[in-house]
């Protein structure tokens, strides 16, 4: 008797989270602005994908959607999340990611291996200030596009050597399983790496080299690799002064975002 209570127990427990899990997928339905080049779109889109949230991507065209883009960010950036059936439009990835995590929490008991952010304030804390020490890193990669090589590449070794001193002994930024530190800094390392005065950089240091591989694997991350060919264009697009977020090919269309399965 008191066995099979228990499963009846848990199958009511299983039905209920599946249920609301059904219900998240009716009320959210996300549309995510970004561009692929791009790294702090990038960034939320990789993000999406981890929390396993469904979404629609659409590739931000500036020859057609300057104007239009505006309207639902005045200062003309990317990425933008809307979400229809909450009536929002949000901009500024950390503070979109960190919303989102907000709302899985309130909603679902299962999905606390899911979050980027830690739960704890001080280690959510412990984040934020590495993902401001490694703007030494990010920092070089508009650096490069506004003063060049030889500005951009001077310093980066010492930039790659608090970068090892701050993964440590981890796997990852969140030790052994990442977190919204590798997130964060992921996309730019993945863009510097097909620069090659900064892969010679980044394949000197045994610690760098290591994480970006292991991070490349992680399903997540990988969905935000960068086209290499397309990222070579972006390069020359932007030494010859065009708009560097004009998707080059008009036959490519918006990724599909193959990893939602628990909230999709």
């Amino acid at each position: 008797y008191f066995s099979l209570k228990k499963v009846h127990c848990r199958l009511l427990f299983f039905l209920k989270e599946h249920f609301f899990l059904l219900l998240f997928k009716m009320e959210v339905q996300a549309k995510l602005i970004y561009h692929p080049m791009a790294p702090y779109p990038t960034m939320l889109f990789m993000a999406l994908n981890h929390l396993k949230i469904n979404f629609e991507a659409s590739i931000y065209n500036h020859e057609t959607d300057s104007k239009s883009h505006r309207k639902l960010n005045p200062q003309g950036k990317l990425p933008v999340l809307i979400l229809p059936d909450q009536d929002l439009i949000l901009y500024e990835t950390l503070p979109i990611i960190e919303y989102l995590e907000t709302l899985l929490k309130q909603r679902y008991s299962d999905v606390k291996d899911l979050m980027l952010f830690p739960a704890d304030p001080v280690k959510r804390a412990m984040a934020r200030m590495k993902i401001a020490r490694l703007e030494s890193v990010t920092m070089r990669l508009g650096l490069y596009f506004k003063v060049g090589l030889n500005g951009s590449i001077k310093g980066f070794e010492q930039a790659i050597h608090d970068m090892e001193n701050i993964l440590e002994d981890g796997r990852f930024f969140g030790g052994q399983r990442i977190n919204i530190v590798d997130i964060a800094v992921y996309p730019w390392v993945d863009r510097l790496y097909y620069i090659q005065e900064f892969r010679d950089v980044i394949d000197r240091s045994d610690i760098v080299s290591t994480w970006y591989a292991r991070a490349s694997r992680v399903p997540s991350v990988a969905t935000g690799k960068v086209d290499p060919l397309m990222w070579q264009i972006t390069i020359r697009n932007q030494r010859a002064r065009k708009h560097p977020l004009i998707w080059p090919v008009r036959e490519l269309t918006s990724p599909k975002n193959s990893l939602a399965k628990t909230f999709s």
